[in-house]
């Protein structure tokens, strides 16, 4: 009598994935679609954080080139601020920006995870909120990928000679001139290869999970890159940068 027996195939680990979201995201968000989105969010997290102290210390004369020109621009708006004031501000900024950094990928995967599951729905995605959180986080590793990237240009150029973080960014605002309007200069930020990487793993992740075609998951990531932008884009604008 034959044997019947069927051997379930081995589940991969949560290591495998954020090596496999690299190259075969469909399978990922396959074995996923159904997962706890939190212990995704906690490697990003964890990762994002360890680029960033490792951008925050190769690229250091950098981060403060960028801390002074705020700082003169501050000093231009208000000419009445001593400048002892200034130089407290200067090292709160720098804090300021490390504390951000710390607390940017969990915040944003929660954000952006939330905005996906209701545009998901717009185009009839059957996402749950738990999938569009844990496509978010997967989403995350083209940037983590790119901080890592952009703080290893420290050993092949004189970063004392870049005048911005937009200047030392993998993006398009990288060729503009530093005394571009922020707007615009955040504006090209958003239009990076690995950006656009995040936003291509966010449609995949949206068909996979949200059982759409590939047609609307792309418009839904879309409109979510446009919402997105628009929150970096507007705020600039209205401070007159």
């Amino acid at each position: 009598m034959a044997d019947t027996t069927t051997v379930a195939a081995p589940r991969a680990s949560l290591a495998e994935d954020f090596i496999d979201i690299f190259y075969a995201p469909s399978s990922v968000f396959e074995r996923r679609r159904t997962s706890s989105p939190w212990p995704a969010i906690l490697v990003v997290s964890a990762l994002f954080i360890v680029a960033s102290y490792i951008s925050f210390t190769l690229l250091g004369p950098v981060i403060d080139a960028e801390m002074q020109r705020q700082m003169a621009r501050a000093a231009a708006d208000n000419p009445s601020i001593p400048a002892e004031q200034m130089a407290t501000m200067q090292k709160f900024g720098r804090i300021s920006m490390m504390v951000g950094f710390a607390f940017f990928a969990p915040l944003a995967v929660l954000l952006l995870g939330l905005a996906l599951w209701v545009v998901g729905k717009v185009v009839g995605a059957q996402q749950t909120l738990a999938a569009a959180f844990l496509v978010i986080a997967y989403s995350f590793m083209p940037r983590v990928l790119e901080a890592i990237l952009g703080a290893l240009q420290a050993f092949v150029l004189d970063v004392n000679t870049l005048p911005s973080m937009f200047s030392a960014s993998l993006t398009p605002a990288r060729f503009a001139d530093p005394e571009t309007s922020q707007a615009v200069l955040a504006l090209l930020s958003r239009l990076g290869p690995f950006v656009i990487w995040s936003y291509v793993l966010i449609a995949i992740g949206l068909r996979i999970t949200g059982r759409v075609s590939g047609q609307k998951a792309a418009i839904a990531a879309v409109v979510l890159w446009v919402v997105a932008t628009l929150a970096q884009v507007v705020p600039a604008m209205l401070r007159g940068g």
